[in-house]
């Protein structure tokens, strides 16, 4: 058995909220960001506040409530700062979490031949995106999983904390979408925080192991989504490890292995 829980931090609703925008547009962290650099000049010339700038970000995407404070000062300081080299529009595509059968293409098998997905290894990895992202699941993931039919309302509310428990037999290959799905996390949002936790802190230690070890031997994922070990900090310590891409000071690492 294994238990998946991701936490999100309370958001407090901001009084006097923006009226939401009639328009539906898909949400996700690389969006938000990506709207506050297209905004940022016009941001900078109006003096706009934090307060202003969720608000404004609330109505653009038609949220349920503002977005934290500390969310779009992070969104500002990545704006403000240096740029990484942005990622192809083919590595794009192939992190999307439709396209993740064909993410694992890019990881061998024990056999040589690179991993492939089968309908419930791929809803599993909605389930994880979901869940981190807190954007809908599709509705074949929901009739799949049989969960409920409002599941989706809890998932994308951020004071909500859920857990999911996937009861699966042996050599049904959980581990390792579980591994491949993390790893797509990280290349989509290099400033995600995982926590891996298992029984002992040893067997979380070596899934965390199999990530780093695709990081740093995966030709293929390093020429789409590299660097990943960074010059100017160390890699690895006795908590986990810190991807390059990074941009949030944070004294949690990127992943962190951790008994249950």
């Amino acid at each position: 058995m294994r238990v998946l829980v991701l936490a999100h931090s309370p958001v407090t609703a901001a009084a006097n909220a923006a009226p939401a925008s009639p328009a539906v547009r898909p949400y996700t962290a690389e969006l938000r960001r990506q709207w506050v650099e297209d905004n940022l000049e016009r941001i900078e010339r109006q003096g706009l506040s934090v307060r202003h700038i969720a608000l404004e970000i609330q109505a653009y995407f038609n949220r349920p409530k503002p977005i934290s404070t500390a969310t779009i000062q992070r969104d500002l300081a990545f704006a403000r700062g240096p740029k990484v080299q942005p990622y192809s529009d083919e590595a794009m595509r192939l992190l999307a979490p439709e396209n993740f059968p064909e993410f694992r293409t890019l990881f061998p098998a024990p056999n040589g031949s690179p991993y492939q997905c089968n309908k419930t290894q791929h809803a599993l990895h909605w389930i994880i995106y979901s869940l981190t992202r807190k954007v809908d699941l599709p509705q074949w993931v929901i009739d799949h999983f049989e969960l409920p039919a409002d599941v989706n309302e809890d998932i994308v509310e951020r004071n909500k904390l859920l857990t999911f428990v996937l009861l699966l037999a042996p050599r049904m290959g959980k581990s390792m979408t579980v591994v491949h799905s993390l790893v797509n996390l990280i290349c989509e949002y290099p400033d995600v925080r995982i926590i891996y936790c298992q029984g002992i802190v040893s067997t979380s230690q070596k899934a965390m192991g199999v990530v780093m070890t695709e990081f740093e031997r995966n030709d293929r994922l390093k020429e789409l989504y590299g660097p990943f070990q960074a010059d100017d900090r160390p890699w690895s310590h006795k908590d986990g490890f810190e991807v390059a891409r990074r941009t949030l000071a944070a004294i949690t690492p990127t992943m962190m292995p951790v008994k249950i």
